[in-house]
């Protein structure tokens, strides 16, 4: 057992007492979602969020996300971006939790223009574009399966900026004088105003190494010249139509040798709409 885990046994122990987890019967409704790392390990579900923002510092650190550094290392005017813990519940169909989630994010607000980001925009695929696709998947009988790439933004470097952020609260390091370390960024992280675009960068580079050019009446929506795959970007979920299974695994098999991602299967749910579609009448 680790160090921080040692640590939240005493203070669950000597502050909040014993709590216990909560009934599993319970919806993910019944549950309060913290809105801090304070609450989070005074909840009843406190092992389960601790576990949780393990899993995320672990992710963090295995993706060298960050370079811990000595205050004193850093040029006198540097800015410290504030983080927080955000957290989520993903629950099954029946509403009950099946997964907490925790993740370390940015407090993008607090950075300042000209000394940790410039440019920020990026693009997103247009609805029209999503509905057009849909309509053709149906009426040409096209495979349409959804693809979800795992922490995404850690993909991409960071650029141009030295951009440092505070430790993750609960995880925190010190220097042997007892001064805690900061985060100097190597990777893009959730809640920079950049990432969205370091991002976007990283993958549209990617898609064009593998052969696929944009459209030009939409950036996020690239074809395929050797198959004639379309794969539509929406962040980090990913639509691919194909004339069959095959082509689809073909491509998932290029993006996964740059990227982890997740199979979702064929798309039910997109940008909050759901998808219900019947094959034998062509309808969408």
């Amino acid at each position: 057992m680790n160090l921080v885990r040692r640590l939240h046994q005493v203070y669950m122990t000597s502050v909040v007492g014993n709590v216990g987890l909560q009934p599993s019967n319970l919806s993910v409704q019944d549950i309060a979602i913290p809105k801090t790392y304070a609450e989070a390990i005074a909840s009843p579900q406190s092992e389960e969020w601790l576990a949780a923002m393990e899993e995320e510092v672990q992710s963090l650190r295995s993706n060298s996300t960050w370079r811990s550094v000595h205050p004193m290392q850093m040029p006198h005017k540097a800015n410290i971006i504030a983080g927080r813990w955000v957290y989520t519940i993903k629950a099954d169909a029946d509403g009950k939790p099946i997964r907490f989630k925790a993740r370390w994010v940015a407090r993008g607000f607090t950075q300042k223009h000209g000394v940790d980001y410039d440019d920020t925009y990026a693009s997103v695929t247009k609805p029209a574009t999503v509905k057009i696709m849909l309509a053709l998947a149906a009426k040409f009988d096209l495979e349409c399966k959804q693809f979800d790439l795992v922490t995404a933004f850690l993909n991409a470097l960071i650029k141009k900026y030295e951009i440092y952020v505070e430790m993750p609260h609960g995880f925190e390091e010190y220097g042997t004088d007892g001064t805690q370390h900061i985060c100097l960024l190597q990777r893009a992280l959730y809640g920079l105003k950049q990432s969205p675009l370091l991002w976007y960068e990283e993958l549209t580079t990617f898609l064009r190494s593998i052969g696929c050019r944009p459209l030009q009446g939409d950036p996020c929506l690239f074809v395929h010249s050797a198959t004639g795959a379309s794969i539509l970007i929406y962040v980090d979920d990913l639509l691919v139509f194909a004339k069959s299974d095959a082509i689809v695994d073909q491509i998932a098999g290029l993006l996964a040798k740059k990227f982890r991602m997740k199979a979702l299967g064929d798309v039910t749910w997109f940008l909050g709409c759901r998808i219900i579609r019947d094959r034998s009448q062509r309808k969408v």
